[in-house]
C-alpha cells in the first residue's frame, strides 16, 4: 500500500477535524440539556424538569416543522448554484418567515403560547443560519458559540434565587435570542445588500424543499414518538426520568453515526454485498461496545441523578441502541439508489407502531414500556431494511415527488 503524500495527509487532516468540530456541534445543545436536566432534578424536583421537558420537545418539534428542510434543500441548491447563494438564502428565509408569522399567530391565541412565540422566533432566525456554518465549514465558530452559550446558561441557573419554571423558560429563551444574534453578526451581511431587491414570496419551496422536510420529520418522530407520548399520558415525574436515559442512550446510536461519517461517500459507491459486510461489522462492534456502555451508563445516571431504573429497563436501553448499528449502512445504501422514498415509509411506520404500543405498555409498565415499545420497533425497522437489501435488484430506485 502506497504512502499518502503531504498533500493527500494535510487533506485528510482537515477533514478529520472539519468531522470532529461537526461531530462536537451537534453534540453540544443535547449534552447541555442533559446538564440542565441534572441540575434541576438535583437542586429541584423531577416533576419540574418533566413539565418542562413537555415545553421543550414542544418548541422543538415547532421549530422543526418551521425548518421544512430548508438546510438540507439550500445545501444542495448552494451546491449547484453557487452564484445564487444570498438570492436563494433571502426567498427561502422569506417565505419560511410567513410560515413563522401564522404559526406564531396561532400560538398567540393558545393559554401561554406567547412563550412559545417568543421561544420559536431566536430558534428560528438562528436555525435560518445554520447551512452556512455547514457550507463554509465554519464549525470552529459554532462550536465556541455554543460552549460560550452553555456556560452563560449553567452561570445563569446556579445563581440567584431557586430554580423554577420562570428562570428555566428566561434562561432558554434568553439564549436562544443570543445565540440568534451572534448568527445574525456572523452572516447577514453575507445576505443583505442596498440593492438586493426581492422577487416575491417563494411559495413554490414547499413543495421543492418537501422531501428533505418528510425525511428529517420521519425519523424525528420515529426517535421521538415514546418522548412526545409519554409527555402526553404519564407523570411529569416519569417524564424527567425516561428523557434523561433515552437522551443518552440517542447519544449511544448516534456512535454508529460518528463512526460512518468519514465513509459516506464511499458507502455511496460499494455494492450490496460490501454494504452487507459493513453492516454486520458494525453491528458486531455494537454487540461488543454497548453491554459496558449500557452498564457505564447505568452508574453515572445513579451518580449524578441520583435515580435508580430496574435491571429490565437498561436491558431494553441495550435493545434499543444496538439495531441502528446495523441498519445504518443499509440506509446510505439507499440513499446512494436514490431510493428515500423507503427510507420515509420505514420512519412514519416505526413512528406509527411506535406510537401504538407506547399507548398500550405505557399504562401497565411505565417508562419500561416506553422503552420495549421503542426497542422493538428499532429491531423493527432493522427487519425491514434487511428485507430491503436481500438484492439489488429489489431496490425501488425513485425520489419522493
Amino acid at each position: 500500500m502506497s504512502k499518502l503524500t503531504p498533500t493527500q495527509r494535510l487533506k485528510w487532516r482537515k477533514r478529520g477535524v472539519s468531522v470532529t468540530l461537526n461531530s462536537a456541534q451537534n453534540l453540544l445543545i443535547p449534552a447541555l440539556n442533559i446538564t440542565i436536566s441534572a441540575l434541576v432534578i438535583r437542586l429541584a424536583s423531577k416533576d419540574l424538569w418533566g413539565q418542562f421537558v413537555s415545553w421543550l420537545i414542544t418548541a422543538q418539534l415547532i421549530v422543526h416543522v418551521l425548518a421544512w428542510g430548508n438546510k438540507d434543500y439550500l445545501l444542495r441548491q448552494f451546491s449547484q448554484y453557487p452564484n445564487r447563494i444570498a438570492t436563494t438564502w433571502r426567498r427561502v428565509f422569506l417565505v419560511r418567515g410567513v410560515f413563522l408569522c401564522a404559526i406564531s399567530l396561532l400560538l398567540s391565541l393558545t393559554p401561554d403560547g406567547w412563550l412559545l412565540v417568543l421561544w420559536i422566533i431566536p430558534l428560528f432566525i438562528a436555525q435560518s443560519f445554520e447551512v452556512m456554518i455547514v457550507f463554509r465549514r465554519h464549525f470552529a465558530f459554532a462550536v465556541i458559540t455554543e460552549m460560550c452559550l452553555t456556560v452563560m446558561m449553567l452561570i445563569a441557573i446556579l445563581t440567584g434565587d431557586d430554580i423554577t419554571q420562570t428562570k428555566l423558560f428566561a434562561v432558554f429563551i434568553l439564549s436562544a435570542w443570543a445565540r440568534a444574534g451572534v448568527y445574525g453578526w456572523r452572516y447577514w451581511r453575507n445576505f443583505v445588500s442596498p440593492n438586493m431587491g426581492t422577487s416575491g414570496v417563494y411559495f413554490a419551496y414547499f413543495r421543492l424543499a418537501l422531501p428533505f422536510f418528510l425525511l428529517g420529520l420521519s425519523g424525528m418522530l420515529a426517535s421521538r414518538i415514546d418522548l412526545y407520548t409519554l409527555s402526553a399520558i404519564a407523570e411529569k415525574s416519569d417524564v424527567a426520568s425516561y428523557q434523561v436515559v433515552i437522551n443518552l442512550l440517542l447519544y449511544v446510536q448516534a456512535g454508529a453515526n460518528f463512526i460512518l461519517i468519514p465513509f459516506v461517500k464511499t458507502l455511496y459507491r460499494l455494492d450490496e454485498q460490501a454494504i452487507r459486510k459493513i453492516a454486520t461489522r458494525l453491528f458486531l462492534f455494537g454487540c461488543i461496545a454497548i453491554p459496558p456502555i449500557i452498564l457505564l451508563l447505568s452508574g453515572l445516571v445513579l451518580v449524578v441523578y441520583d435515580l435508580t431504573y430496574p435491571a429490565l429497563f437498561w436491558v431494553m436501553g441495550g435493545l434499543f441502541a444496538l439495531p441502528i448499528f446495523a441498519y445504518l449502512p443499509l440506509i446510505h445504501r439507499l440513499y446512494g439508489l436514490d431510493a428515500q422514498r423507503y427510507v420515509l415509509w420505514v420512519n412514519l411506520g416505526g413512528a406509527a407502531v411506535n406510537g401504538v404500543l407506547n399507548l398500550m405498555l405505557i399504562p401497565p409498565m411505565g417508562i419500561t414500556g416506553a422503552l420495549l415499545a421503542s426497542a422493538l420497533c428499532q429491531w423493527g425497522m432493522l427487519g425491514a431494511y434487511m428485507w430491503k437489501s436481500r438484492g439489488e435488484h429489489d431496490y425501488v430506485v425513485s425520489d419522493l415527488p
